[in-house]
């Protein structure tokens, strides 16, 4: 679903000055010994960096900041489950981003004949979030990734069909995505297996929903397994995020967090944010002048906004689009175009102040430059506790967040169990185990 490269929520944003901001997905943990082994291999082929950041808890209704080491266990323990464990891992297990961006990764992934190479201490220019202008690496970011409108199972192989090539290129120059309604349809191939990543097509009216028909054009859900997964998707909503990129330059903001920390879990206060992390201090970016940060919002302050500009009510248009109307196939909210996105990056600046300005702080100056992204199905409300769902008769498989749960590590090792499975169902060897 990324717009800008491969990965979903891997994708960065690049602001006027070509410089990226990882506005979705923060870092990785490796805690399994399956991850650590991908982990090392990434590090090897300079994808992927550790990074050990000065990390804590800010309590936002003091103004003071924790380190890590300094928390006690029972403090740990209730911060174990805030946004993906990262203070419940110990201090000496480090977190791992991407080189030069979190985009790297899958761009890796999907190039692994052509690994990224080394930085070889050349500090990154400002063009390429993928791989340090990486030519495999821009064909991956131009690639067109065809939609799928509906899927049809017939003779024992998917019949796939789509919006043509044009429509979905037009959808995305909006802003609002490949249109997913019906019509106009068209034909992307026959396939021998199905691989399910997005728990968006199994609701009607999001932008990556699909239409599942058996033998016949029309006729019911191909298969029992597919329409019982199909229906326990389509009744859970997953919980939005929003996130904010900002940058100074140089150092007059002064310190952003006290004692000089890089990254801290938010808590107390209005409960607007729940992470800041100083995006520039990751290994491989740019020392570019600019101090460069990312906040994320808690689930319940997103739910919010996203309630007023659906209803366009009181404090909706504060985060409307041009229009202030509903787009196609964004789940009734505004498309996210320029306007949408300036006043959302407004809204959500006020939040971070009050919130940075709390317990006798001083004011903070105004970014220099502010961006804002909405995911608005940022993390599955009820994951399905498996790695990853098969159908070997019908010859599908689903994989992703709402089965393992949300995360990097969760994604990566529910993926690689849906290979697992396509690979049996193919009757083909898979060198090596997970």
């Amino acid at each position: 679903m990324g717009r800008i490269a491969p990965g979903g929520r891997t994708s960065p944003r690049i602001d006027a000055d070509g410089y990226s901001f990882d506005i979705g997905a923060q870092f990785l943990r490796a805690t399994s010994p399956a991850m650590r082994r991908w982990a090392r291999e990434w590090v090897q082929a300079g994808v992927l960096a550790e990074w050990r950041p000065v990390l804590g808890l800010y309590d936002t209704t003091s103004g003071t900041l924790r380190r890590r080491e300094q928390l006690s266990q029972q403090e740990l323990d209730t911060a174990a489950g805030s946004f993906f464990g990262v203070l419940s891992s110990s201090p000496d297990e480090p977190l791992f981003v991407g080189l030069p961006s979190m985009a790297a990764l899958p761009a890796h992934l999907l190039r692994p004949q052509q690994p990224l190479q080394p930085l070889q201490g050349q500090e990154p220019g400002p063009v390429s979030a993928l791989g340090a202008g990486e030519p495999a690496a821009a064909a991956v970011a131009a690639a067109a990734w065809p939609q799928v409108q509906s899927a049809r199972l017939a003779e024992g192989r998917w019949w796939l069909t789509g919006p043509p090539p044009q429509q979905q290129a037009d959808g995305m120059a909006a802003g609002g995505g490949a249109s997913s309604g019906a019509g106009g349809g068209g034909w992307l191939g026959v396939f021998d297996a199905l691989v399910l990543a997005d728990s968006q097509m199994a609701r009607p009216g999001a932008p990556g929903h699909i239409s599942f028909q058996g033998a016949e054009a029309g006729s019911p859900q191909p298969c029992a397994s597919l329409s019982m997964l199909l229906g326990r998707l389509g009744s859970s909503r997953p919980a939005p995020l929003l996130s904010l990129a900002l940058s100074w330059d140089g150092t007059a903001h002064g310190p952003l967090l006290p004692g000089g920390a890089q990254a801290a879990l938010l808590a107390g206060g209005g409960g607007a944010f729940q992470w800041l992390a100083e995006d520039s201090s990751k290994p491989g970016r740019s020392s570019s002048g600019l101090s460069r940060w990312v906040a994320i919002t808690t689930t319940e302050f997103a739910a919010e906004l996203l309630r007023e500009a659906a209803a366009g009510g009181s404090g909706g248009g504060a985060v409307a689009g041009a229009a202030g109307a509903p787009g196609k196939g964004t789940g009734g909210l505004p498309p996210q175009d320029a306007t949408y996105r300036v006043n959302l990056a407004e809204r959500l600046w006020a939040a971070l102040r009050t919130e940075l300005s709390a317990g006798g702080r001083r004011e903070l100056p105004t970014p220099v430059r502010l961006s804002a992204q909405r995911w608005g199905s940022a993390l599955p409300s009820a994951p399905l506790g498996q790695l990853a769902v098969c159908d070997e008769a019908a010859r599908w498989a689903a994989c992703g967040d709402f089965c393992a749960g949300g995360g990097l590590q969760g994604a990566a090792e529910s993926g690689a169990a849906a290979a697992e499975a396509v690979m049996a169902m193919l009757g083909l060897g898979l060198e090596g185990e997970r």
